[in-house]
């Protein structure tokens, strides 16, 4: 099935690069009816790196995304792994998981703002909203980032600037001067989940839309907002 929805989302472009052990990267190229381009000018999608809990450990369910877009470490993706965490937390109502990924300083404001009387109440409700639409046992199994957009991008410029000011005006200091990456992250495309007994279910077709969040490094540390 995985297969199949890659080609349809990328339409008539050839697939190179075939999979390599758990680690499996598909580079998606160009034929005869379409402009040669490089790798680095190719839309988000262009190239797909897959990881699962097996060959990584960093992950904690198998998780798509495009690796031209996130750094690469001595073979380790940390902001994959920030990713999967928080997804981790909402899945499964982990409080201590979610505080290890959501930065501090926002998630007590946040949690604050909107009324909640502490981490693990905004937690639930988090949970319980997705619950409404997937099922009260809901479980992530496949993970597709399908969207990552930076600071250069001028759809989310605007976004990140509004950020960057509430994190000032929540701080006891400047945040802003401490960020050295920001980006907005998408998860939806063919992410899938089981609920009552059915698995292979498309989060999409659920949800009607992308889940989507922000990751920011700030002062050397990843953090989601």
């Amino acid at each position: 099935m995985k297969k199949c929805l890659t080609c349809i989302l990328a339409a008539a472009m050839l697939l190179c690069l075939p999979s390599c052990g758990n680690k499996g990267t598909e580079l998606i190229g160009s034929n005869d009816n379409l402009p040669n381009v490089s790798a680095g000018d190719m839309p988000y999608g262009a190239t797909i790196t897959d990881l699962t809990p097996d060959y990584d450990s960093g992950v904690r369910t198998e998780i798509e995304f495009d690796n031209r877009f996130f750094t690469e470490t001595d073979g380790k993706f940390p902001e994959i792994y920030k990713i999967s965490d928080y997804l981790y937390a909402l899945n499964n109502q982990d409080e201590e998981v979610l505080k290890s990924a959501y930065y501090p300083v926002y998630l007590d404001y946040y949690c604050e703002s909107a009324g909640f009387e502490d981490t693990a109440a905004y937690l639930k409700s988090c949970h319980d909203e997705l619950a409404q639409s997937l099922g009260e046992d809901f479980q992530f199994t496949y993970v597709c980032v399908s969207g990552c957009t930076g600071s250069s991008d001028a759809a989310t410029a605007d976004e990140f600037k509004a950020l960057d000011a509430r994190l000032d005006d929540i701080g006891s200091e400047k945040i802003s001067d401490k960020i050295t990456s920001r980006k907005k992250i998408k998860i939806g495309s063919y992410s899938m989940y089981s609920a009552g007994g059915k698995s292979s279910l498309m989060l999409i077709d659920a949800l009607g839309k992308d889940i989507t969040f922000y990751l920011y490094e700030i002062d050397g540390q990843l953090w989601i907002l």
